[in-house]
This record gives C-alpha cells, structure tokens and sequence, in this order.
C-alpha cells in the first residue's frame, strides 16, 4: 500500500494529515497526554480550512507515490521528519503549516503528524469498541470485518481517548461532517 492510499477514514479531519504520513518508529517517544490532546485539537481546528490541500498532497504528491507505508515507518524520525517538510514546501503550504504549527509549539510538521496518528488511532479503536459494546460476539465480529477487521492503537491512548471523550465528541460534532459516519452504539 502507497502512503496515500490509506482506506477511507471515519473521522476525515483527523486523518488529515495522517494519509500523508503512518505511524512512526519514534511515536512512543512523543508524548501523549491531557496537554498535548488539547494542543492538538486546537492546531487541527486551525487545519480544518486547509483540509482539501492536504486531501490533494496525501493522494497526488511524490513523496505518497514513492514510499510505501513499510518503508516510511522503517525511516528515522528525523528522516520522516525532512520528507514531510519537503512535501510541504514542494505543495507550497510549508509556511502557512509551519505558522499555524509554530504557534501552537510543535517541534514539527513530523511530529504533528506521528501524534495525529496516534489519536486518530484511539478514536477509531473508542468509537468500535463504543459500536460494538451491545451486540453479540458473532454479531460483532461480522461488523467488525465488514469494517475491515479490528482497528489497534496503544492501549495507553485509548484511555486517554475514552477519558477526554465529550471533549473530542464535542470538536467533531463542530467540525466534522458524520453523516458519512456509523452510527455509535
């Protein structure tokens, strides 16, 4: 799989960025907490009116079409870190990231993103743990693999997730379109 061929996402804003880039080898290392949870919910709001440029680098830029996931995660950060900046400077919107980035005090457009897939990640796996709570087993099983099999992330930021949940809730409810969503249980 190309990176920017990643299946469509449920959650379109918060994936944003994420179909650009996966999951890092260094995400572990960036810190995920209540802080950094809110600083990203503010950068993605200032995102949300750049969501059809990042649409477009995700599914057309070179970097998407030369690397495969496997070998992009198998990069150093700092590696990941200077492909993502050179993508952005080739689709010309580095610095109208950068200033949104440096405002909110991320290290870089790399590490933005490497936390992005992490939260993006615990949503999804919430939101299918939320569907799935009141069907049986068998049921739930069949939906699960009509969603394409279980979704995974760190159990950690799950429960940062579940915790911080009218918070995230709320920011999609005003951001994000979901009527392209499955209903939650």
């Amino acid at each position: 799989m190309k990176i920017g061929q990643c299946p469509a996402a449920r959650l379109r804003v918060f994936l944003l960025l994420c179909c650009v880039v996966f999951t890092a080898q260094g995400w572990a290392a960036e810190p995920l907490n209540s802080a950094t949870l809110d600083k990203w919910l503010a950068t993605t709001t200032e995102f949300i009116p750049m969501q059809d440029v990042f649409e477009r680098i995700s599914q057309e830029s070179e970097i998407t079409k030369k690397y495969t996931q496997d070998e992009f995660k198998a990069m150093d950060v700092e590696e990941q870190n200077k492909l993502m900046d050179q993508l952005l400077k080739d689709e010309g919107v580095y610095d109208d990231v950068y200033k949104v980035l440096n405002q909110k005090d991320w290290d870089s457009a790399g590490s933005y993103i490497r936390i992005s897939t992490r939260i993006a990640q615990a949503i999804q796996v919430h939101m299918q743990n939320m569907m799935l709570k009141n069907l049986p087993a068998e049921q739930a099983q069949m939906v699960k693999e009509m969603m394409g099999g279980d979704v995974t992330a760190d159990p950690k930021d799950v429960e940062l997730v579940s915790k911080n949940w009218s918070k995230i809730s709320r920011f999609i409810g005003e951001n994000i379109d979901t009527s392209k969503l499955p209903p939650m249980g």
